[in-house]
This record gives C-alpha cells, structure tokens and sequence, in this order.
C-alpha cells in the first residue's frame, strides 16, 4: 500500500548517495527496490529526481539518481507506463541536458529501456515535449536495439519480473546456472552455459566444449566490435606486431627495474614478507611515473611479473597478495590492459581467496577492476568457471554473493530462460 512515510524516505535516500563507499551506494539502490512499486508511486520518485538534476548537486548523486530511471520502468506495474510516460521524458529530457557525460550515459541508458518497454505496451513515446536538437537525438536512439555507454560506466539492471521467491541466491545444478535475486526477492540475472560458446584461452584451465554466459552488458555489442578491431595489436598495450611471450614480458619488466630501482626488484624476489610488502607499496609508486611505465608493453611485462614471483609460486601472505592483486587491477584499469590472457593467471587464486573473510572486499574490488578494464562478460566466465570447479562451499556462497554484486555493478540484463 502507498505510504506518505516511504514517500518521505525518497529525499533522504537520494541524497545519502553523496556517500563515496560503494556499499552504501548498493544497500540505497536495494533499499529503493524494497519501497518501489509496492509502496511509491513512479511519479513521486520523478519528482524528486527532477529536483536533483540541478547544477549544483554532486555529480555522484545526479549519476545514480538518473540510473533510478531505468529501475522505474523495468519494475513498473502492468499498464501503468501510460500514466507516468510524459513526466518520464520530461525528466529523461532534463538528465540528456546535464553538463556531465556520466548522467548523460545513465539518462540513454534509461531512453533505450523506455523505448523497448513502450514497444511492448504499444504506448506512444512523447518525444515532442523536447526541443528538435535533442529529439532528433532521442529518436536515432530509439531505433537501436543497444545504447553505448562507456566501460567505466556501471549501470544497475532490475527486472521486472513478478515472480518472488526467497531473499538468496540460487543455483540450479541441473544446467550449471546460477539464479541471482535482489534483496526484495526478485530474480535478478540468470547466469549459465548452454550449448555453443567457443572455449577460453587454455591458460584458464579445463573448461567444458560449448560453455556461454546468458547475460547481455549495456554496451557489450559495442566492446566486442572494439575489441575485434584490435587484430594485428599486442591486446592490451596497442603494440603493433606479433604478440609477447611471457617469458620476454618478464624479462623485459625486470630488466626495466634492475636499470633503474635494482633494490626494488631484489627484494620483490627473496625478500620476507615484510621486505616484499615494503617493495610492493615502491613498485605501487613506480607504476605511477608515468616516463617509466610509457615503455613499450610495460604493463604487461609488470603483470606478468606479478604472477611469475607471486602467483606461480604460490605466495600465502595474505597482505602480500592483497597488494599484489591491487597493483595488477590497477595496472589493468589505469594503463589500458585489454587482454583476457594476461590476466587469467590471477582469476584462480582470486576466486580460491573468497574463502578468506579478510581479503573477500580486495578480490572483489580486484575482479570489478578488471571486468572494468577488459571485458566484464569475459572476466566473469572466468570466474564462475573456477567456482563450478571449486569444492569449498564458503568459496561457492561468497561468490554467488560476489556475482550478484557485479551483476548489478554492470548492468547485465536478463535473457528469457
């Protein structure tokens, strides 16, 4: 039932998302999904998002107030869109004409979601309201079926499935899916492997003839077309020529440092794990000189190095490792690494450190990095490959948890079973 007092609680929640921690940010989004459609109405939410779309409000607030848009459609009650469809584009309008690109992304996103779901209800989308630069605009995109949005910008996707069940987070062992729920109980993506999807690299492991991820990304389309168009490039760095090995990676890394940190490098190798977690935090700095790391593949050479010193050898330190996943994310997000093969070394011992209550927040700041940076469809194969192959059910809830997480970071939206 509709409530004055969840209505009051929407001001307040909006502006709680100034919060820079990312778990605040989710625990608002889930919050407004337990109060929206059950107990406010769409427009009550639009009113207060119009509000926010002033310039003077925190661009962090206008981002993932404008995301609240696609929320509203995709979870409105059957044959309501007609009554608040006006008011939608009205705010969408404003959101296209903010000053920053981010709320810009989020209110397309929104366009992209509205024009599919009026297409299904056969309603009339009212871009007249707007002036002719921005309908024009407005109209080129409704008639694609996807909207490209940047890969640093993570939308949240909600269904609008009806169905409710328990509050947790399923799997299905009969097709190797895992069924993710929002905390009201909806299901929210269905992640699984049919029957045709080429293998991965051999590098991440036995993987089974045929596995595909039944989840789409906003933009993917897009960043498998990019990515098609780096044929004859080094992936990641842009090199022309043929691919490094990663033995002349390595190489070319600790050359690199023994020329000019050599103490940095020695203690990387023999070091306690004090001395290496002391050389870690310099090569953390290093990575940030920007004459040393504009070397040919440096990048790489650096995160082949980090697996070659840490990962093959099995390093067990926990605050070790815990840098070293944050550099190689780092690396991957700040020096443009594109390349799955480089990194999937690390996706096994990522996935094994779920068990560990103390470094779970790093491994998944580390995978949402390199979703971020690579191909979110692709890193996230990875993972749920390792975990179907894990035995540790403490590996198997945390990433379940995990996979919701990411599922909502990215925006993966639900294919029909």
């Amino acid at each position: 039932s509709f409530s004055p007092y969840a209505r009051s609680c929407i001001g307040p929640l909006v502006d709680r998302f100034r919060d820079k921690d990312r778990r605040v940010t989710e625990a608002l989004h889930a919050a407004f999904l337990s109060l929206y459609p059950s107990s406010i109405t769409a427009d009550d939410v639009l009113d207060e998002i119009s509000k926010v779309l002033e310039p003077k409000v925190s661009m962090k607030v206008k981002i993932e107030t404008v995301k609240l848009l696609q929320v509203l459609v995709e979870r409105r009650r059957a044959d309501d869109l007609s009554n608040w469809i006006k008011h939608l584009v009205e705010v969408i309008g404003k959101a296209l004409n903010d000053n920053a690109s981010e709320v810009r992304d989020a209110a397309k996103c929104a366009v992209v979601c509205l024009s599919s779901a009026a297409a299904v209800e056969n309603l009339h989308v009212p871009l007249e309201m707007l002036d002719e630069k921005l309908r024009a605009r407005l109209e080129s995109k409704t008639n694609e079926e996807t909207v490209e949005v940047p890969v640093g910008h993570r939308t949240k996707s909600v269904p609008s499935s009806p169905a409710r069940n328990s509050p947790s987070v399923k799997t299905r062992n009969k097709d190797r899916s895992l069924t993710l729920e929002d905390d009201a109980g909806y299901p929210k993506e269905r992640i699984g492997r049919t029957k045709s999807s080429p293998k991965l690299s051999p590098a991440t492991g036995a993987r089974r003839e045929g596995s595909k991820l039944e989840a789409t990304v906003f933009g993917g389309k897009e960043r498998e077309n990019q990515s098609a168009g780096k044929k004859g490039k080094d992936a990641g760095n842009g090199m022309p020529g043929r691919e490094m090995k990663d033995e002349e990676l390595e190489s070319l890394a600790k050359e690199a440092l023994n020329s000019k940190y050599p103490n940095v490098l020695e203690r990387l190798q023999a070091g306690s794990w004090k001395e290496k977690l002391e050389a870690l935090t310099e090569l953390e700095n290093i990575t940030k000189i920007e004459e040393f790391m504009n070397q040919e593949s440096m990048s790489l050479g650096l995160l082949r190095l980090l697996a070659a010193l840490y990962i093959d050898r099995k390093e067990t330190n926990m605050q070790v490792l815990s840098k070293v996943f944050q550099i190689a994310s780092d690396l991957c997000l700040q020096h443009s690494v594109q390349s799955m093969k480089r990194i999937e070394c690390y996706i096994p011992v990522l996935v094994d450190k779920f068990s560990d209550s103390k470094l779970k927040q790093v491994v998944t700041e580390s995978l949402l990095s390199l979703g971020e940076a690579i191909n979110p469809r692709a890193v996230l194969d990875a993972v749920i490959e390792q975990v179907t192959q894990h035995k540790n059910p403490k590996v198997h809830s945390e990433a379940l948890a995990f996979c919701q997480v990411y599922s909502m970071e990215f925006g993966f939206s639900v294919l029909d079973p």
